[in-house]
Formats: C-alpha cells, sequence, structure tokens
C-alpha cells in the first residue's frame, strides 16, 4: 500500500521526464520482494542460507505469470534436474505450488503465497 501512495506522488509532483517517473516508480515496486535480485528476466535469491525449497517458493512468487523448471533451475544454479522435480513433486503434493510436468512449468497456490511471507519475515 505504501509503494503504491509512493508511486502516485512520484506520478502526480513527478517535475522531470516521463521516463525518470517511470524508473523511480519501477525502482519503488521493485522493494516489494527484498530477497529477490532480478536483472533483465535474471532472478536470484540473495539469501545465501536459504534452502532450495524456498527459493523456488520466493523465485515463483516474484513473477506474475507460470515459470518453466527451467528458468528456475538457472535462477537457482541447479544442475540436477532430477532430484529438482523430486522437490517440485513434494511443493505439489503440499499444495503449495502446481506442478504441470507436461508443460514443465509451475504455478504458486495460496497457500505458497502465505508460505511465502512467512519466508520473507524469516529473512528480515
Amino acid at each position: 500500500m505504501v509503494n503504491w501512495i509512493m508511486s502516485e506522488l512520484v506520478r502526480v509532483f513527478n517535475t522531470g521526464s516521463l521516463e525518470d517517473a517511470q524508473l523511480a516508480v519501477d525502482a519503488l515496486a521493485q522493494r516489494n520482494t527484498p530477497l529477490v535480485w532480478d536483472s533483465k528476466g535474471f532472478k536470484k535469491v540473495l539469501s545465501p542460507t536459504m534452502n532450495l525449497k524456498d527459493q523456488i517458493l520466493l523465485l515463483a512468487s516474484s513473477t506474475d505469470e507460470d515459470v518453466t523448471i527451467q528458468e528456475l533451475m538457472e535462477w537457482t544454479e541447479s544442475t540436477n534436474k532430477t532430484h529438482y522435480i523430486r522437490i517440485l513433486k513434494a511443493l505439489h503434493k503440499e499444495k503449495l505450488i502446481h506442478f504441470d510436468n507436461s508443460e514443465q512449468k509451475i504455478t504458486l497456490l495460496p497457500a505458497g503465497s502465505n508460505n511465502v511471507a512467512s519466508i520473507v519475515e524469516s529473512h528480515a
């Protein structure tokens, strides 16, 4: 809510260019998930001690779309796909994500979003 208000203030009181205002608003919006760094579509969890399961949930929450397994593996710098799929199946069974094996994509479910809130709190 605070970010939205700040974004509106930037929009209303901006005296610079539209591009400068957009950069300011984007910077405010980026701070919604402080544990995830995002640069041109490449994401990275900034907590070196976070387990892989929590990283997957956090990364899935940082995007509005379904996430491919390939993207998640790149973002977490993982190479063992068999192990990765085992973790995704466990998250699916816990109803934290929907894992579509045929599409090789995941969708964060509401319970997963709630879990992410706890993850963010514990790493604040």
